[in-house]
């Protein structure tokens, strides 16, 4: 629940998810060349839990309509996160003038 920041902060929800168990694969093995300690059989040992989570966070994301962006199917998915944030940002722009900026609608007159 995220209303206590409702007239604080501009809110863009966003989920990111990895579709695909290679990907994962891919991207543990990745990582763990570039930090030791973050070894890939650490994760590739609990990677059918983390898919569960995912699964949750995903299920969760579409009953609230929360966007999800499935970063292995796009080449860049920062500009499709960037792009969802300006859609929000011009939304709440809109919101925001048609109720004075002060969260009560303008009065006809």
């Amino acid at each position: 629940d995220l209303s206590a920041f409702e007239k604080k902060a501009i809110i863009a929800p966003v989920s990111l998810i990895v579709s695909e168990r290679q990907a994962y694969e891919e991207r543990f093995d990745k990582r763990a060349a570039l930090e030791p300690a973050r070894e890939s059989h650490k994760y590739l040992e609990h990677l059918d839990r983390i898919l569960a989570i995912q699964e949750h966070i995903l299920q969760c994301s579409e009953r609230e309509d929360v966007p999800i962006i499935d970063v292995t199917a796009l080449e860049d998915p920062s500009s499709a996160a960037v792009t969802l944030v300006a859609e929000r940002l011009q939304k709440e722009k809109e919101i925001r003038k048609v109720m004075g900026g002060n969260g009560k609608a303008k009065k006809k007159g």
